[in-house]
């Protein structure tokens, strides 16, 4: 399905993740970053549908408790470019945040500091937290 894909399989193909994850039964479809961005690359998508893809891709993945979860969000926060999209993207960084001090085994995320959408949320209350994990016995998401 992923093969040649236009606009609309996209749109099929991320409704079909989001019903799986609603309804807690795997994808019978392939649904694995490596696929996705190729895809991405091969096709003619829009902006704002190759990033929904990544986030439906980044819940199921995560749902689902596969490794790749973590690679699917840094994915989708690399999409975000200038400063104002930057901004834009709080909730995506933030998600990505969360994930990590849920689940800190699943990926350190010092890289993240120099990518806009977390740089953009400097001073907020997650990404504070993020920084002060370690205080609290957790490990540092930033692995400081």
């Amino acid at each position: 399905m992923m093969n040649g894909i236009d606009s609309l399989r996209l749109e099929i193909w991320t409704n079909i993740l989001s019903a799986s994850c609603r309804l807690g039964i795997q994808p019978r479809i392939p649904w694995n970053l490596k696929q996705l961005v190729s895809t991405l690359a091969a096709g003619n998508i829009d902006k704002a549908k190759a990033k929904e893809a990544y986030r439906a891709l980044h819940r199921t993945l995560r749902h689902f408790k596969k490794q790749e979860a973590s690679e699917a969000q840094v994915a989708l926060l690399r999409m975000y470019s200038s400063s104002d999209e930057a901004a834009a993207a709080a909730g995506d960084a933030e998600q990505c945040i969360i994930d990590v001090i849920e689940d800190p085994e699943a990926l350190i995320l010092d890289h993240l500091l120099a990518l806009a959408p977390v740089d953009a949320l400097k001073g907020s209350l997650v990404y504070n937290v993020g920084l002060r994990a370690d205080e609290w016995g957790l490990e540092s998401v930033w692995g400081a």
